[in-house]
């Protein structure tokens, strides 16, 4: 009896001394990793920038309602293209947002390396706030660029937007369905283009129509949006794509090892009813990738998104791609 006791402690302790080693080994690889990152950074940031008139205003919150700047230390002597990105998590904040440095320290070093201003936001999010408070806080964070990225050498005629998952769904909205930058004094011509990565929410209805994990999406949207048909059919960015839209190019990524299926299925519905209505769209499945790297990864060497992206924004900069 004892000697089984023994046995059994025995290998536990040998499961937990690995277990620990392993957390210990990530910790330092982590650690390592980043820092050398670090050094390779060659560029400045600006933080905790306000982008509405007031920040003061009791419906805001500062920490929601700012942006951080990426400028290249070696700026060429013309204006550069902008990223606007928008971050995912859920349409919370708790998967992520701007103040996360290490999550945007790739894509800051990428694209400003690549002479582009970066442009990192945040907004205000889900439980203390519903849409349409996300898209209409992103939106002003446009306007505010638009109308002040020249001071960081940025380019106001060429600003691209860029999101992931929720940020993806909230690009994906303002890049179709024009009322939110016009309540902004602006249009959709002020957006050259927009990089979706593995959003959810193009078609927020649709995930009715599919199994058990789409069912937990659909009921999660109805959280962060609402219950009510027309409202998530206004809020779905496949509802406002037509002929007659200045809808910018578009480049949609799903990732292959992805558990949220239903946006691979949204993305094609996208892809296909924004080429049918004559629109300039991209649409990739990358190999190898989940919904978290797919984004992680933005920016490394050899990576496919990365890749694709940087091949987009060439083509739309040099006029080979037209609305």
């Amino acid at each position: 009896m004892i000697k089984n006791i023994y046995i059994k402690y025995k290998y536990l302790f040998v499961f937990l001394s690995i277990l620990f080693l392993f957390i210990i080994f990530s910790i330092i690889y982590t650690t390592v990793y980043y820092y050398n990152l670090e050094k390779k950074a060659n560029f400045k940031i600006y933080q905790d920038i306000p982008y509405v008139d007031n920040p003061k205003d009791v419906n805001y919150n500062i920490n929601y309602t700012s942006l951080n700047i990426y400028v290249p230390k070696d700026k060429p002597d013309k204006k550069m293209p902008v990223i606007i990105f928008v971050h995912g998590g859920a349409w919370t904040d708790f998967f992520g947002n701007k103040n996360n440095y290490r999550d945007y320290l790739l894509k800051g070093i990428y694209f400003t390396d690549q002479n582009y201003v970066f442009v990192n936001i945040n907004y205000r999010v889900f439980p203390e706030y519903k849409f349409p408070v996300y898209v209409q806080d992103v939106s002003k964070a446009i306007a505010w660029v638009y109308d002040n990225i020249n001071i960081y050498s940025g380019d106001r005629d060429l600003i691209f937007l860029g999101g992931h998952s929720a940020g993806a769904q909230i690009i994906s909205l303002i890049s179709t369905d024009e009322s939110y930058l016009k309540k902004n004094n602006m249009d959709l011509s002020v957006i050259k283009g927009s990089i979706l990565l593995e959003g959810i929410g193009y078609d927020l209805l649709k995930s009715r129509e599919f199994d058990v994990d789409s069912q937990i999406v659909s009921k999660y949207l109805m959280f962060t949006f609402s219950e009510n048909d027309s409202f998530l059919k206004e809020a779905s960015a496949i509802n406002h794509i037509n002929e007659n839209t200045n809808i910018p190019p578009i480049i949609l990524f799903s990732a292959e090892n992805s558990i949220l299926r239903i946006g691979k299925i949204e993305a094609l519905d996208f892809y296909l009813k924004l080429i049918n209505s004559d629109h300039y769209a991209e649409y990739y499945i990358i190999p190898k990738r989940n919904h978290g790297n797919l984004n992680g990864s933005f920016g490394e060497e050899g990576d496919l998104t990365t890749i694709k992206t940087q091949s987009f924004l060439n083509s739309i900069i040099n006029n080979k791609i037209k609305r």
